[in-house]
């Protein structure tokens, strides 16, 4: 049993399979941000620092309550409407009010006076105003003096220690601020939808958890773009990793057989699994390795073994057997293997031009299949042809299918059930179907052959 995964190889393959949209969510949520960003005004600022002190203290020390006092008589409406009447502003004074701002410092008396608007010249003009206005009403009203030098007779001064100016920079949108903020959230909304996407995935999509869900070992797993016809004059397939992934699996078909043959059914949980593709290539490489082979077709309603190997159109097959009385060996045909074996063993009698490849194709393709007769006949049909060959390789419909002549109906006649699968494509509900299916009709002997695999020989096969 393979080693659990460890945490961090976990997130990086499940990285790898939502990466983008881990990364289109953030992508998104930036574009929207920089679109709203750049339809909103920029808003300068201009401020300027008034502190407010005790003169007849030595020495003068700030006022807190007095601080207070002058943030009022700077948000009053009195200021606003000098303001306004001054500059030619066509607002309230509510509306100049509410983008003033005055804030005191805690840590001393000083009054931090800001003004934000769309318009440069304004803010600094409206900041520029405002102390004037002030100062009048602190002299005029209250007999708050300027200046440290010239105090009044409350020896109260409201000094201007930093005269008004203007921000260089806009404080608003904060572009690089909301674009930071919308990659950091979209991130977040990113991460999440994919561990949600990911968990309600439930495709299969490593040999552990194929073992897991089907409850059968994997002894074979044909990597991506491997072909559904093989070449029965040469290798299955020119490329090496196939090839050497096609050579593993007939050995570990050969490794269990006896002496008086094997019998194998090739199936899957559902039709486009395509488990034709394993019998033909499997039965090239066993024949071209000195073994005695015959493939049977029972999937009548979509023959398809004879096209995979290069069999002329059969005049006769399993149809013919079970609805016209025609010999099971009658119906067999000779598949031709005009290349040298591969890997032929100096035990077998034929050894020097290699092993026999026979096919029993379905016939003539029928809509229904129950008008091949009854799924008891196919049964003695299919023990009666497995006592000669070394090898029989039954390809037969899926598994859940609905076909009577499907795999459940001869699954007692064989020695082996093959199931086919493809990670990234079968689902654990069917996986976990046919789990229960074959151990219902008391499969002992079940194994599992993967197809599409991006890499065959790793264990996530991802």
């Amino acid at each position: 049993m393979a080693e659990p995964s460890p945490p961090l190889r976990k997130y990086l393959r499940f990285a790898k399979r939502q990466w983008w949209l881990i990364l289109l969510v953030p992508a998104l949520a930036i574009a929207l941000a920089a679109f709203v960003v750049s339809r909103q005004p920029s808003v300068y600022q201009a401020s300027m620092g008034i502190a407010v002190v005790d003169a007849g203290a030595r020495p003068p020390v700030g006022n807190q309550a007095l601080a207070q006092t002058m943030q009022s008589l700077l948000k009053s409406n009195i200021v606003a409407r000098r303001v306004i009447e001054k500059l030619g502003l066509s607002k309230s004074p509510s509306a100049l009010l509410a983008d003033l701002r005055v804030q005191i410092n805690p840590n001393s008396s000083v009054l931090n006076v800001s003004y934000n608007s769309t318009d440069r010249g304004e803010a600094l003009s409206v900041v520029s105003e405002v102390r004037a206005a002030f100062e009048n009403l602190a002299r005029q009203e209250l007999g708050v003096s300027t200046s440290l030098r010239r105090p009044g007779p409350l020896s109260i001064v409201a000094s201007l220690f930093d005269p008004p100016h203007l921000n260089p920079d806009p404080v608003s949108p904060r572009r690089g601020q909301v674009l930071a903020f919308a990659g950091i959230l979209g991130l977040a909304l990113g991460l999440a939808l994919a561990f949600a996407r990911d968990s309600l995935d439930d495709r299969i999509r490593s040999r552990r958890e194929a073992e897991e869900v089907f409850g059968a070992p994997v002894i074979g797993a044909l990597p991506r773009g491997f072909r559904a016809r093989p070449s029965t004059d040469g290798p299955a397939q020119p490329e090496q990793e196939a090839e050497e992934a096609l050579q593993l699996l007939r050995a570990n078909l050969e490794a269990p057989a006896s002496g008086t043959g094997s019998t194998f059914l090739v199936t899957s949980a559902l039709n486009r699994d395509r488990p034709a593709k394993i019998v033909a290539n499997v039965g090239v490489a066993l024949a071209r390795a000195g073994q005695d082979v015959l493939c049977i077709d029972v999937d009548m309603s979509r023959p398809i073994l004879d096209r995979l190997l290069d069999v002329p159109q059969p005049t006769r097959g399993l149809m013919s057997v079970l609805v016209d009385g025609v010999s099971p060996e009658d119906a067999v045909q000779e598949v031709q293997l005009p290349g040298p074996s591969i890997g032929a063993r100096a035990s077998t009698p034929d050894s020097e031009h290699g092993g026999r490849l026979k096919l029993l194709p379905a016939g003539a393709r029928v809509s229904d299949a129950s008008a091949t007769g009854s799924s008891q006949r196919l049964l003695e049909v299919v023990k009666q042809l497995s006592t000669g060959p070394r090898f029989v390789l039954i390809h037969a419909p899926g598994l859940l299918s609905l076909s009577p002549n499907g795999a459940a109906s001869i699954v007692s006649a064989v020695d082996n059930v093959l199931v086919v699968a493809r990670p990234g494509r079968t689902r654990r509900v069917a996986a976990e179907r046919v789990r229960s299916t074959l151990e219902m009709l008391g499969t002992r002997k079940v194994a599992l052959v993967l197809t599409d695999v991006k890499h065959p020989k790793s264990t996530e096969l991802e």
